[in-house]
């Protein structure tokens, strides 16, 4: 296990710098390297606890190895059973806040006085644990500036915040940042306003999926409108596709001045993956596009393929 887990360092402390152990050794205030696959039997599961006990080596633990895992075969227990012997650090700012990071401990462990401290829930949201926002007191909800940086970590803790943030449009569009997904949790009022939806959808177009329908069936024939969000997040061009086949809105597949954009601005050949079948045997069009980019050639039917015009194109 990587060199015994690096020769675990052991710093043992004392008011006076030394101590002696059961044994009548002396124990300095020194660094003391134990080899792991040396030393682990010759230890009693008295002194492996002693020693774990020590709130230095938790934190040790928690912040080279993330987890105690790696120390748990020590003392003879699972890292679950270790971590309930050490639930007394729970009460700890510092490690409370260093295992929240790791996702060592969960936010609705940590002691109540602690549940209300702010860098306590945001390491609760760094280390990926959803449970921390849900649980905050509800004056921290409604805190403007706490919210938005819990927002940059967990877009879905926007489920929790105030109503009045939810329905605040910069907030909103800030948690939409991360995640697309945070606009199913925002107020009824914005996801009807069709201005923000187009701010949205230019930033994730997976938005769509949370907009109201009727906004949707708007932008869908609002031909300057599609073209101005494409000019700045062509990846929504699939997006819009799928919005359009649902409502039965025809055509786009084809649309040539849509993947036109999709193909300028990305240069990428995914899109031919999505054209319809009519564009896909447009000649004219394909030599268009094999002027952005000619990794769609080995996507072409047989007939394209073989064409004269189309392989000078190509460059094949």
């Amino acid at each position: 296990m990587q060199k015994a887990v690096d020769d675990l360092i052991i710093h043992t402390q004392s008011s006076n710098n030394s101590e002696n152990d059961e044994t009548g050794e002396e124990i300095t205030s020194q660094p003391l390297t134990i080899n792991l696959l040396e030393e682990h039997y010759k230890l009693t599961i008295r002194e492996k606890m002693d020693r774990f006990q020590k709130r230095e080596i938790l934190l040790e633990a928690i912040k080279k190895y993330n987890s105690l895992a790696s120390f748990s075969f020590l003392i003879g227990k699972t890292a679950w059973e270790y971590r309930d012997l050490s639930k007394e650090f729970l009460a700890d700012r510092q490690v409370v806040i260093e295992g929240l990071k790791k996702s060592v401990y969960t936010y609705s462990e940590v002691s109540d006085e602690l549940k209300r401290d702010r860098e306590v829930i945001l390491a609760s949201v760094e280390g990926d644990i959803i449970d921390g926002f849900s649980l905050v007191p509800d004056d921290l909800r409604g805190d403007r500036e706490f919210v938005c940086k819990v927002l940059e970590k967990s877009a879905f803790s926007l489920k929790y915040a105030s109503e009045e943030l939810r329905n605040d449009e910069e907030v909103v569009l800030n948690a939409i940042k991360t995640s697309g997904l945070a606009l199913q949790f925002a107020s009824n009022r914005l996801k009807r306003d069709r201005d923000l939806a187009i701010k949205a959808i230019k930033g994730r177009a997976e938005v769509m999926e949370y907009i109201d329908s009727d906004i949707i069936n708007s932008l869908l024939n609002d031909r300057n409108c599609l073209e101005d969000i494409l000019s700045e997040n062509p990846y929504a061009l699939r997006d819009f596709i799928f919005q359009a086949r649902r409502v039965n809105v025809p055509g786009m597949e084809n649309d040539r001045d849509l993947f036109r954009i999709a193909f300028q601005k990305t240069k990428e050949e995914k899109f031919y993956h999505i054209m319809g079948r009519e564009l896909r045997e447009d000649k004219t069009f394909i030599l268009e596009l094999l002027d952005i980019t000619k990794e769609i050639y080995r996507y072409l039917s047989v007939e394209l393929k073989n064409d004269q015009e189309i392989k000078d194109k190509a460059e094949v």
